[in-house]
């Protein structure tokens, strides 16, 4: 009985919640080419993730996780400029005495500045 109600009060302590933040058709933290740009005919890199997390207990600040890192990491692992199609979602873990936060963009990333290097 003493396992079965330490099994449920430590599940209570363990919960998380996954909200769909937004859908955007462009994003970027970069410069990108925007000169007679065809996107269709730029290098492109499908459903690449990026993600930042930030952790708060009772014993630290609360931080939030950063939407630009997040950006950033997308466009380091894509290896391009720009992101498309991109949906943005936050998922919350709650732990006893803190939570871990993490934003996720995923989308198709363009490489724009590679049109320079056609002409």
């Amino acid at each position: 009985m003493l396992k079965k109600i330490f099994l449920l009060f430590f599940l209570l302590l363990l919960t998380a919640c996954t909200s769909h933040i937004v859908d955007v058709t462009a994003i970027s933290t970069r410069n990108i080419n925007q000169n007679e740009v065809d996107l269709n005919t730029l290098p492109t890199v499908r459903h690449v993730v990026g993600e930042h997390t930030e952790t708060a207990t009772i014993f630290t600040f609360w931080k939030s996780p950063n939407l630009s890192k997040a950006v950033e990491d997308a466009l380091n692992k894509g290896n391009g400029d720009l992101i498309i199609n991109a949906q943005v979602t936050l998922k919350k873990v709650f732990i006893g005495i803190g939570f871990i936060s993490t934003v996720k963009i995923e989308g198709d990333v363009v490489n724009t500045m590679a049109f320079e290097t056609r002409r």
